[in-house]
Parts: structure tokens; C-alpha cells; sequence
């Protein structure tokens, strides 16, 4: 008799907290036949076609062999990264080839079951035009496939273009505007565009300087968006009515909650880290949530040099929002970007470890997760910060020993957090 085996359920669950490690889960697929639907269903759930040089997992499905179309029935979504100016709708026309290549295998599939079409994620950046005269023509016969639609440091033709664009895709179920820059300047402002209503969207994320016209626009057709559970904001000063406004016509279905604020101290930050008006406003706002079991706190950006801390950004609302959460949190997590170990302490950890520990504090009761996700370049000792991740590991839980002792903390380490968000191929190594 063998040594005594964990249930499917468990080695599957272990194996899903692989699912960014492709090395951690090559090395499942080969280890026990057990271990492998789990390891393929990662490593095979989501490829990229018409990516740029750092995406390393294109599939070139068109000369795919019969014997080989097990790896097709894994993938669950194709992403079609439009990330290059020149020749974008030819290489947007490639694209598409592609994914209805992979239509038709998974429809010629031989073992008689009906096959699950996968879905299509769509990433666009640099200059680009939205309308007829530009890429939509290009995505005429897979609007209908299209899911996820990210616009990632895009600098668009047209304003009036933007909403036409998302409308035409009638599937969409999340939305992300990533600093979105436009070609005309004009006015920011303007009607609520039509289109937004009849999309069954349940994520949106706007962290871009140039979101009044979508914020106009998602407040207009807010009490239609029901299906609206994970929202992302970059909270700035100067649209805080329109926000509060926002926030308390979403609040009531959205369980996620993906959040940062945008300060510029100035003469309002206090170095000695009291509470600013500022503070409180970025509190009271996150508090209109009342309905969130997770709150990601994102782009806390520290690789900045040190001397221009209190210049450039303050930290200084983490605590009052986590005061002020006014539901109970399962899941608390941290996305921080920093040059080497020592920007870390920018953050309030020891604030973070009392509150999450303090047992009178009922909105930290539920909670099974403390997750950090770091992105550093650089490392105190030189070279890669990946070569010193068991030294970061061993930081965070002499900042958060009440946490750690809890078991509550997780933490991952990697070269890239966009690239994580958006599940590419990049390395990351998992504590």
C-alpha cells in the first residue's frame, strides 16, 4: 500500500495558487497523472496571439496536428494584444484568424461533446482609431466573443469614438481604462453616451486622469448596471462629488473593490501622518462600499527615490480606510511597486498587522487572507530582486508577525503587476 494520498479537491485547490508559476506548474504536470488535468487547465486556459516581444505564450494553432487538439479544449480565453501602432489592423485581421482557427478545431473535435468556444480578451494601447475608419471593421465577426476589452496607456483619435467602440461589443463583461490619453484635447466632459446600459458588465476599473466623461457616463446608467460586481477607481480630489455620487448608486452589488488615490501633498500633507482632509474624504468614500467582502489597495507606487517621498505622495489615508471599512472584509490585499526593500516602510504595516489583529475589531473577523503582491526592480545587494525574494519574504513577516502568525499572509513576488493582472506569462514566485 502507498503512502496515504490527499483528496483531488485539495492537490486541485494547492495547484490553483500555482496558476502564475507556469515553471511550478510544468513541473505538477509531469510529477503525478493526478496533478495534470489541474496543471493543464492553467497552463492552457488563457494564450495570447498578435502579443509583442515579452509575451511568451503564442500558440500558432493553425498547423495544429489532430493528435494535439487535447491542448484546445483547455483554453478558456484568447488574448488578442493590440499593442503596436503600425500595421494594427492587419495584425488585428491575424488575430482573428487565429481564434477562428481555434473555433474550428475545437468544433472538429472527435470525441462528440458540444465544445466550449472560448471567449476573447481585448488589450489596446498606443495611438490608435476606435471607429469604422480604424479597427472596429477588423473585429466585425468576433464582437460577439469579446469579454474583457482593456485600453492600457492608449492614446486615442476621438473622444466621441470611445463609447460607440465599447457598445459594439454586446458580451462585454469587463471594462478597464488604463491612463487613457486622447489626441485632440478638447473638453472632458461630455453628455452621457448611450450603449453602456445594454452591456452585462460585471467588473469596471478607471484609473486614468481622463475619466470624466466615463465617469458621466457610468453614473448616468448606474441603477441599470446590476450586474456590476468588482469596481476600480484612482481617486482624485478634484471629482469627489461625482465620485461620492458614483459610489452610492454601485455600492449595493459590488463585492470588489479595487481602490487608489492620487495626492499631491502639498501644503495640505502633515508630515507628522495626522489625518488630513484629504484622508478623510479617500475614507468616507471607500466607506459608501457596504457591501465588499474584498478590497484591493493598488498601485502604491514607492520607486520613486526616497528623498521625494513627502513631495510627490503620501500613504497616509491606508489607515483611515481600513478604519472606516464598514463591512466585513474576506480578503484584504496590497499591490506595491518599490525599487528595493527599504521603500517598503512607506507603508503603515505595523498599523495594518494591529488593526487585522485587534479582536474587537469585528470587519476583520471573516477575514482568510492577507495577500501582498510586489513588484521590484531593484534589490538593496544589486541584481534582480527575484534573486533576493526569500529575504522579502522573511521582511514581511517581521512587519506582520501578528498576520503571519494568524496564517493569514500570503505573498507573491513579481517582475511585472500588469502583466500579473492581466494573467501573461511572467515570472512570479508564490509564499
Amino acid at each position: 500500500m502507498g503512502p496515504p494520498a490527499l483528496a483531488a479537491e485539495l492537490t486541485d485547490h494547492i495547484i490553483d495558487f500555482l496558476h502564475n508559476d507556469k515553471k511550478a506548474l510544468n513541473a505538477c504536470a509531469l510529477t503525478h497523472p493526478a496533478w495534470l488535468a489541474a496543471s493543464r487547465f492553467h497552463l492552457f486556459n488563457t494564450i495570447t496571439v498578435d502579443g509583442d516581444g515579452g509575451i511568451k505564450d503564442r500558440v500558432e494553432t493553425l498547423g495544429l496536428p489532430s493528435g494535439a487538439l487535447w491542448v484546445l479544449s483547455y483554453v478558456r480565453t484568447v488574448k488578442i494584444m493590440s499593442m503596436f501602432s503600425e500595421q494594427r489592423v492587419s495584425r488585428l485581421e491575424d488575430a482573428v484568424s487565429i481564434y477562428q482557427s481555434i473555433q474550428r478545431g475545437l468544433s472538429g473535435s472527435s470525441d462528440g461533446s458540444t465544445p466550449h468556444l472560448p471567449t476573447i480578451y481585448l488589450c489596446v494601447g498606443r495611438y490608435c482609431i476606435l471607429g469604422e475608419d480604424g479597427i472596429l471593421p477588423a473585429l466585425s465577426q468576433v464582437s460577439n466573443k469579446v469579454t474583457h476589452l482593456e485600453f492600457s496607456s492608449p492614446i486615442l483619435s476621438n473622444r466621441n469614438d470611445f463609447w460607440p467602440f465599447v457598445s459594439s461589443f454586446p458580451n462585454l463583461r469587463s471594462l478597464e481604462v488604463i491612463d487613457l490619453a486622447f489626441h485632440h484635447h478638447g473638453d472632458d466632459r461630455l453628455p452621457p453616451q448611450p450603449g453602456l446600459e445594454s452591456l452585462p458588465l460585471s467588473k469596471i476599473r478607471i484609473d486614468t486622469m481622463s475619466m470624466g466623461f466615463i465617469i458621466d457616463s457610468v453614473l448616468a446608467y448606474a441603477n441599470v448596471l446590476t450586474s456590476l460586481e468588482e469596481f476600480g477607481i484612482l481617486y482624485e480630489d478634484v471629482r469627489q462629488t461625482a465620485l461620492a455620487t458614483l459610489a452610492e448608486a454601485i455600492q449595493a452589488n459590488v463585492k470588489v473593490l479595487r481602490f487608489s488615490a492620487n495626492c499631491h501633498p502639498g501644503t495640505e500633507y502633515e508630515r507628522q501622518r495626522r489625518p488630513s482632509a484629504f484622508d478623510i474624504r479617500v475614507s468616507e468614500f471607500v466607506r459608501k462600499f457596504a457591501s465588499i467582502d474584498t478590497l484591493v489597495l493598488d498601485d502604491l507606487g514607492l520607486d520613486v527615490d526616497a528623498e521625494h517621498y513627502s513631495e510627490h505622495f503620501s500613504l497616509a489615508w491606508i489607515p483611515g480606510v481600513l478604519r472606516r471599512i464598514s463591512s466585513p472584509i474576506r480578503r484584504l490585499v496590497f499591490e506595491v511597486s518599490a525599487k528595493d526593500i527599504s521603500q517598503l516602510d512607506a507603508v503603515p504595516w505595523t498599523f495594518i498587522d494591529e488593526l487585522v489583529a485587534d479582536p474587537l475589531n469585528t470587519r476583520f473577523r471573516s477575514l482568510d487572507q492577507v495577500e501582498i503582491l510586489v513588484e521590484c526592480k531593484e534589490s538593496p545587494e544589486g541584481g534582480s530582486f527575484l534573486k533576493h525574494r526569500d529575504t522579502l519574504y522573511q521582511e514581511f513577516k517581521s512587519r506582520l508577525p501578528e498576520i503571519e502568525r494568524m496564517g493569514l499572509l500570503r505573498c507573491s513576488f513579481v517582475s511585472s503587476l500588469r502583466s500579473v493582472r492581466a494573467n501573461l506569462d511572467e515570472e512570479s514566485f508564490l509564499y
